[in-house]
Parts: C-alpha cells; structure tokens; sequence
C-alpha cells in the first residue's frame, strides 16, 4: 500500500524507555515517547496499546483499544484498508507532505 505513513508513540515506563532503541529498529518510522510532560496519548484521547487510524486529512477514522489491537486479530489492517481504500470522508486534495506537517503539529 502507497501513501501511508506509520507513528509510533512510545509509552511512558521505565520498561518502555528501555526498550525505546529497539522499536526504533524495525523499520523507517516517526518515533515519539511519551511523558507526563508531552501527555501525547492524553492529547490523542487515547491509551497504551491502541491504534488511531487517521485519513490523509488528519481526521480520526478509528480507534482501535486492545484487546482488539492485538496484532493477531486482523482489525489494524482492515482498518487501514478501510481508510485508504474505502468511502473515504476526507474530500480535500492536500499531499501527503502537508499530512506530515499536520499530523506533527498534531503531535508537538
């Protein structure tokens, strides 16, 4: 699948700071850890675990809490399919780059 864009927000635990260099070891991807400082999960209305599904407009699509997010079930790909395959709500045309920079303001 083309145009896709993956984040991973890192908890905030000592066990997840240890093991932050080895998530940042699969893949090319924007990588943000978490802290009562930065609240990210809390500006995201979302928890540890969950999967946010966002359409190239920066509009929530799904939320996706465990144990549903549990990557043995099939609910993130369908999801993902689903936004960029599917009756996508989002009608603008923006590029993918102003989604970057929309989804990092999102993030800061």
């Amino acid at each position: 699948m083309a145009d896709i864009k993956f984040i991973v927000v890192n908890h905030d635990s000592f066990l997840s700071h240890r093991l932050a260099g080895y998530l940042r070891s699969f893949g090319e991807y924007d990588f943000y850890q978490d802290s009562q400082a930065a609240g990210v999960w809390s500006a995201l209305n979302g928890e540890k675990d969950d999967f946010l599904i966002y359409d190239r407009c920066g509009q929530l699509t799904y939320h996706i809490p465990l144990p549903y997010s549990d990557l043995r079930h099939q609910f993130i790909e369908a999801a993902i399919r689903s936004t960029q395959l599917g009756t996508d709500p989002c009608s603008c045309s923006i590029g993918v780059t102003e989604v970057v920079e929309t989804t990092e303001v999102l993030l800061s």
